[in-house]
């Protein structure tokens, strides 16, 4: 029986389904095709629109820069919401209630194949153009800040000494301190964690007041130890919220309703994992710990109406069996799931095929994928293309009235010119290639959205440039000329604070000392001729040779190379990590025990093994310390190769396996040194900082060279 009479969508809808399905779908005949069920002959027939968004743009300077660096997702939500404003209020004609009427926003459904990472921003955007949208985002739920801050509330009764339960409850509305009274409590005891910094002021601090209110937040947290221990899991939940009156407070805020659903729901996830056979907070935390570090989908809880006036925005499975008057299908620039395949390892399995194993050459060590594998994986790519048609289909078959389309593009003329010339695309790689070759018989029209858009119909934009020019006029007269001169002038004092991050590595502070560039690259591979067995990646080499010496006991090495025993020591010390697994059988061939013998020759080397055998020397040393960038304080991470003591202070060196060749500049020794200074520097500030000791010397030992640098 082919159910094929469609009694929900106009004409033009219908039309459009039917070119593009009849040229992607298998088997879509005249069997499978819609008809159309509706009778309505009246004026109002929408056409179906695709809009063509211009993503990136090259003409960066015209546009403000955010604008201009504006996120696909981004301008894609201002189209769609210039869209919605276009024709909300605009009237069609309802064929359930046989009636001419106006949309509204509840008529509008987004439809996308996922919402995850932009119902965020696109609630921002529509709010900012004056849309009520509601994303039923399957997740969200953990990152309500309602639910984190209570979250640590439950944290900090289950454990008092963890700090950053205990600041952000603080920090809250339960215990109401401020900023200014936190840093006193700190200051007062600079060292240790902040619950014993809370407990000292609470004995001896100096403000009275703030001495009171912090014996007084201990008190309550105690008793809510106490109710605790004898409370159900729900129960005490319940109480906390009404005794600290946060589920009130919560209530005031944006979207109060929202958030007081969301500590109900709380409850009832307490309420359900007592069912469980839990029942004491500590367990109850670990479980909805577990929730969010495996990622289960937590829907924020639902307080939307059928009659709520808003526009909804949701995946296109979960619009299955849905209908509205105006359907808005967005993302279809986005790549699809299908036609790629996956990078896969190990057993593939497929219902129909079955199961399909690599061919292993265990001796050779090597495997490659199978004859069957193949298969799945080619089976696979066809299915995923064939869901990615009928999601498709699901999503375009929603509308009753007006269907709009929505895709991000590089290029809209290039595009354009794609899809006109062709009637069908076997390789599509999102959903605007199944549809761009049917527009022109399907009756879509095809519509451009670009940035300078935005500037021309951004109300918000409109308004507040607008604004400002009423207000500037006339300054001299105008009570807040004073204000808005100062705020559109000021300038952040830290605006350098801007430009770096929190923390670097040495190496990236390294590219740029002493005025080089970021782009320059210190590693200089080995030419071929130069190897000692033939050629071998430089960075290969360096990182095993810095392995064998990292393990190396450079003592016992030291006596073993003086004693005439050196060549027999180091192969078996070799072996012995290779049998260990520290490195394999092809890293071992890249060892040179002549270059580690020539360490040990030099006044550097006797040093160090001497350090050694008096438990003096420490490798591989781990750091971090605070340094500046460009005047702003950053934490500067790095590994510290090798140091020693002496009884005159530290010596610090580092090893490198660059080729050197005297002959040339850019490889000489002096080149090598003028690259790591910076590196070895940073290396002797950090170790002067953790270990309070003067570094008398340091030092680059370059092994190529076979001799140590001074820095």
């Amino acid at each position: 029986i082919d159910l094929n009479m469609n009694f929900r969508s106009k004409a033009n809808i219908i039309n459009a389904v039917n070119t593009v399905f009849s040229r992607t779908m298998e088997d879509y005949d005249d069997n499978a095709a819609l008809y159309r069920g509706d009778t309505y002959e009246g004026e109002y027939q929408p056409e179906t629109e695709l809009y063509l968004i211009q993503g990136k743009t090259n003409d960066t300077e015209s546009l403000p820069r955010d604008l201009a660096n504006m996120k696909d997702d981004e301008l894609e939500g201002y189209a769609v919401a210039d869209i919605i404003n276009k024709y909300v209020g605009t009237v069609f004609h309802d064929s359930y209630a046989n009636c001419d009427r106006k949309l509204t926003y509840r008529d509008i459904v987004i439809l996308r194949r996922s919402v995850k990472g932009v119902s965020d921003s696109w609630q921002q955007i529509f709010s900012s153009q004056g849309i009520p949208l509601y994303s039923s985002d399957s997740n969200g739920y953990f990152d309500a800040v309602e639910v984190m801050v209570f979250l640590d509330f439950l944290n900090l009764i289950d454990n008092s000494r963890r700090d950053v339960p205990l600041l952000s409850t603080m920090r809250s509305v339960i215990g109401g301190f401020s900023i200014d009274e936190m840093i006193k409590i700190r200051l007062h005891t600079k060292k240790g964690a902040f619950y014993s910094a809370l407990d000292q002021y609470c004995e001896d601090g100096g403000d009275e007041a703030l001495r009171k209110k912090c014996e007084a937040f201990e008190q309550k947290m105690d008793g809510y130890r106490e109710m605790a221990r004898v409370l159900p899991l729900s129960d005490l939940i319940w109480h906390l919220m009404e005794d600290t009156g946060y589920l009130t407070y919560t209530g005031g805020l944006v979207a109060g309703i929202q958030r007081q659903a969301n500590l109900r729901a709380l409850i009832d996830k307490a309420v359900a994992y007592q069912k469980s056979g839990g029942g004491n907070i500590y367990g109850f935390l670990r479980y909805m710990d577990a929730l969010k570090a495996k990622e289960v989908d937590v829907s924020q809880a639902t307080v939307l109406g059928e009659q709520d006036d808003v526009v909804r925005m949701m995946t296109i499975h979960k619009s299955k069996g849905l209908e509205y008057p105006m359907v808005v299908v967005s993302g279809l620039g986005k790549g699809n799931s299908g036609g790629r395949g996956r990078a896969k390892r190990g057993i593939y399995l497929h219902k129909d095929i079955g199961i399909g194993m690599a061919r292993v050459e265990y001796d050779q060590l090597w495997y490659r994928k199978s004859v069957v594998q193949a298969l799945i994986d080619s089976k696979e790519q066809q299915e995923e293309k064939e869901e990615d048609v009928r999601v498709l289909y699901v999503a375009m078959t929603r509308a009753r009235d007006r269907l709009v389309l929505t895709g991000t593009v590089n290029d809209i003329e290039k595009a354009e010119d794609k899809y006109d010339a062709v009637d069908y695309m076997p390789e599509c790689k999102n959903f605007l290639d199944m549809i761009g070759p049917a527009c022109s018989d399907a009756g879509i029209k095809t519509q451009h959205f670009t940035k300078e858009n935005i500037m021309e119909k951004d109300v918000s934009v409109k308004k507040t440039a607008s604004g400002i020019d009423e207000m500037m006029a006339g300054a001299t007269e105008n009570a807040y000329s004073d204000m808005i001169d100062s705020r559109l002038s000021y300038e952040y004092e830290n605006e350098k604070a801007c430009r770096v991050k929190s923390k670097y590595s040495v190496t990236e502070l390294n590219r740029n000392a002493e005025g080089r560039a970021v782009e320059e690259k210190p590693a200089l591979n080995i030419p071929a001729f130069a190897a000692e067995d033939g050629y071998e990646d430089a960075a290969a080499r360096g990182t095993v040779m810095h392995t064998v010496m990292e393990q190396l006991d450079l003592g016992e090495a030291y006596d073993n190379i003086r004693g005439g025993n050196g060549s027999d020591y180091l192969d078996g010390f070799v072996s012995g990590l290779t049998d260990k697994g520290v490195i394999s059988k092809e890293q071992a061939h890249l060892v040179s025990k002549k270059r580690i013998t020539e360490f040990f020759d030099t006044d550097l080397g006797r040093r160090a093994a001497e350090a050694s055998k008096a438990k003096r020397l420490r490798k591989e040393a781990p750091f971090n310390v605070l340094s500046q960038v460009d005047g702003v304080e950053v934490m500067v991470q790095g590994v510290i190769d090798c140091y020693f003591e002496e009884d005159d202070g530290l010596v610090l060196f580092d090893y490198k396996t660059n080729y050197i060749d005297k002959r040339d500049p850019g490889r000489s020794i002096e080149k090598v040194r003028d690259i790591y200074r910076g590196q070895l520097l940073l290396y002797k500030d950090a170790l002067e900082q953790i270990t309070g000791k003067n570094v008398k010397e340091v030092y680059l030992y370059l092994f190529s060279a076979g001799e140590p640098v001074k820095i």
